[in-house]
Parts: C-alpha cells; structure tokens; sequence
C-alpha cells in the first residue's frame, strides 16, 4: 500500500470514542487534523529525523575511522578546526629545520654573525627551555646537524632508572668536529668528544648511528646506544670512496624503517637494522649518473640512480624482499605525506619534467601516465596521487591515473604540500595580500579557507604541528577552537 493510501484510510477514522459519521461540521481551513493522522505524521518525522541522524553519525564514525588509520603517518597534521594563525612567535630563528623531541621543539639557532647553538622551545607556548652547546665567535664556517633518538622506553626491571632522553649534535667546520650528547630535559651536555670532520649521523629507534671515512679511504658505520657507550655493530665498506669536490670524503646516513642507508661518493650500501648489508650500490665510472641510494618509504623498495636505455638518466628500482628490480626512465618522486595504501607502485618523473609516471612494482611497467610537471608537491591519501601542477592542483585515482578532481591555483610559494587527512593545503602568492596558505577538500578539492602568512616563511611539519621558519624568527601555526553555540 503507497503512502497515499495510507493516508487516505488514517483520514478517513474519527477520534477514538466518536461514532462513525459524527464528524463536526467546520470549514477545510478549520477542521483540525484527526489524533490517528497526527500520530501517523509525528512518527514519519521522528522516523526520517533519526535515518538522517544515524546517517550523519555513521559518516562521522566512518570519517573517525578513517583518520584513527592515518595516525603515525609520517608529515601528516593533525586535524585542523579552521583558517590556520598564528598561535605564538619567537624571536629564535630554527632555520632550516626542527624535531621533537621528548616534547620539546629542538633545532640550531641560527644568527648572522652571531653564536649558533641548540635550542629546545615549548611546543604550546614557544618559551625557550634551554640553550646549549653554543659556538665561537666569529666561527660563522661552522655547521651543526641533530639527531634526536626515540625516548628510552619504561624500564622493565622494578628499580631500575630510566635513561634520559637526549638529543645528540654534530658540530663541526673544516678542520675539526666535536660530537655532543645533550639532555633533551635540561640542555646540559652529557658527554662531548671529538669526530671526523665529514662524519654523518643519524637516529634509528632509540639508538645513534655515526658514520664517517677513515684514513684508508673506507666508511665506517656503528649503530650504538643514544649516549655513545654501547655498540651494536660497525660495518667497514668492502671498498674505498672516491673524493668529492674540494678532497673531502664525506658520508650521508639516511634512516627508514629498519634500514640505514649509507652515502658516499660514488657508492651506497644499505644494511638492514641489525647491521646486515642488503644491497650495495657503485656507479660506473665510464658514465655520467649522479645521486645515491633513496628508500621508497620504509622500504623495501630503494631507488637507484642508473642509465636508461635511451641513454638518458634512469632510475632502476630494487625490491629488497624478492630481489626483483627493473629500470624506469627518469628520476624518483617523493611524495610526502605518505599513507602507504600505493605502496604498489613507484612514481617517476621522466626527463624534462613534463609527466609523471606510475610504475607497477610487481611488473615494472608503467601503469598510468599524467602529463605535467610534479615539482611543486606530491602526496598520497586514500588510494590517491595529489599533485600541483603549474597552474592546478589535482587528484589522481591511484589505481588508474583517471582525474578525480582538478582546481586552477597559478604559482606556488614552495613545493611542499601539507595535509591533516581532510585538507590539502599549499601556500600561494597572491598580489596585494602576500603569501596566502589555501585549504582545498581533499574530496572534492574546493577551497575551505584562507589565510594570510608572512612572506619569508618556509612552511614544515613537526608532530602534527605545522611550524612557519625564516632566518629571523619560528612561528607555530594553528586554527583556533570554534566557541560553543550559545
């Protein structure tokens, strides 16, 4: 029976108690609606009310769902309420990067000039905590790199302390190199020794891994404790490094997941955490290929710079697991943030800049191809390539490379793209107003808001946290909470 006629037979009763034929005689404007018709109605609209309520929290339970499985993803946001501002400034400039550590903001104070040290802020407020290892007048030559290892865990025996968290510094010029352990609670220096003046280091878990050249040519690499007092294991490379410009032999250390991946002039290794050599990597001295070993993600994928069979730059692809590789024209793109969900292809942009180019990991051909540069920022959310363009942004199905969706945004400010999982954000110069940082759907790619930020910042996320640096000053960013309705 349709809705009509049910209508039709609750019309037509009269309230409960009246004889059949009873009805008052009043106008149509007048007669009022009988009791069974006006329960009828009442429950059809609290029946539609509560589909579209439960409609509306099973699409929030979904959107919750599907945020709690972003979390961790390395670079990712957290969720913003609205245009970002500025939440607290600070005269310490932490130029070009910053880290956190334990909760605490941690970088290297630059000033022209000036002394240069390690610096801690508080994340909330931007007060600074502590201020350490400064360096000597007038030493303007000299560079200071950090790694911040995990904090210790719990301890599991009862009585046992729990280790410091610590950050740990390289600082070094051309003729000499100290290594420093730093309390990450105090900014006191636990230990102070001195290294090779090329050495590299880096954090994997809660340990340190220092790398450098010795005297006959060959890198070394040992994993130890965050303080420097127990080793895990050394590896020796089988063969000498080439010099770089100006005879130096410097090391690069490049830590995901499980793997470290170890640089030199001319040659790479990657050992697995426990310090295995997995695969090895020397470039023919016969041709002209420049960059080094790059994991894709957390691995185990790594890219390899090659010759392609046109003769041209190539990247040859190499799965760690299965020994499988194939070459690709072109160079690697890193796309950042990062979800995983295309872990089963690898993007590459073909000389000149003009495509980008998905290859399928398991046959090494190409499975989808969009023409367009994709030098001003990639990322990958929800099964989907995001990318600006010269003058667009877009998104791309993963699966085919069809266009989702596609909004006109001119010039970008800096080729980094920003996302909390709902928004995809870039920065844009816009005429009269500056530098613009503009929100657009990750949906459907229309703009959510804007807001003005200052010029000279270079935009980069810590924590979740998206932070503003320039060579005078750190800026937190954040959208402020919504007042309750009142």
């Amino acid at each position: 029976m349709g809705r009509r006629d049910m209508q039709d037979v609750e019309l037509a009763g009269g309230e409960s108690g009246e004889a059949p034929g009873a009805d008052a005689v009043v106008g149509p404007e007048q007669r009022p609606r009988p009791a069974r018709a006006r329960w009828w109605w009442l429950a059809a609209t609290a029946a539609a009310a509560a589909v579209v309520v439960a409609g509306a929290l099973s699409a929030d339970r979904s959107e919750s769902t599907r945020l709690a499985g972003l979390a961790g993803t390395p670079e990712l946001l957290a969720p913003l309420a609205g245009p970002v501002t500025d939440v607290w400034r600070s005269d310490v400039s932490l130029w070009p990067g910053v880290a956190e550590s334990d909760g605490r903001l941690v970088g290297v104070e630059n000033r022209p000039g000036g002394n240069v040290g390690v610096v801690a802020l508080d994340p909330a407020t931007g007060a600074t905590l502590w201020r350490a290892a400064p360096r000597p007048r007038g030493t303007s030559d000299a560079g200071t790199t950090c790694a911040l290892p995990d904090p210790p865990l719990a301890p599991t025996t009862a009585g046992q302390p729990q280790a410091d968290a610590v950050v740990v510094c390289l600082v070094a010029d051309r003729t000499m190199a100290r290594l420093l352990v730093i309390d990450a609670a105090t900014g006191v220096v636990r230990s102070d020794a001195p290294t090779d003046t090329g050495a590299a280091i880096a954090a994997i878990g809660t340990d340190l891994v220092v790398g450098h050249v010795d005297a006959d040519g060959r890198v070394r690499v040992a994993r130890t404790d965050a303080l420097g007092a127990e080793q895990r294991w050394t590896f020796v490379s089988p063969s000498r490094v080439l010099r770089e410009a100006f005879g130096r032999q410097d090391v690069s250390l490049t830590v995901a997941g499980d793997l470290v991946v170890v640089g030199a002039a001319g040659a790479s290794w990657v050992l697995a955490g426990d310090g295995t050599l997995r695969h090895s990597w020397t470039a023919d001295p016969t041709l002209v290929v420049t960059g080094r070993v790059q994991p894709v993600g957390a691995g185990p994928l790594i890219t390899e710079p090659t010759t392609a069979a046109n003769g041209g730059p190539g990247t040859r692809v190499v799965d760690l697991d299965t020994g499988r590789a194939f070459t690709a024209s072109g160079t690697p793109v890193h796309a950042s943030p990062d979800d995983g969900t295309l872990a089963d292809l690898v993007l590459v942009q073909p000389p000149g800049g003009t495509a980008l180019i998905a290859y399928d990991v398991a046959t090494g051909r190409p499975r989808w191809r969009v023409s367009g540069t994709a030098g001003r920022g990639v990322m990958i959310l929800d099964h989907r390539v995001i990318r600006a363009d010269a003058d667009q942004l877009e998104s791309v199905d993963g699966g085919t490379g069809r266009p989702v969706w596609a909004m006109p945004v001119g010039q970008t400010a800096q080729s980094t793209l920003f996302s909390d999982g709902r928004l995809v954000l870039l920065a844009q110069p816009d005429g009269g107003r500056g530098i613009v940082l503009v929100a657009h759907g990750l949906d459907d790619g229309r703009v959510r808001w804007e807001a003005d930020i200052a010029d000279d910042q270079y935009l980069v996320p810590v924590d979740g946290r998206l932070y503003g640096l320039s060579n005078r000053e750190t800026v937190a960013l954040g959208s402020l909470p919504k007042e309750p309705r009142r």
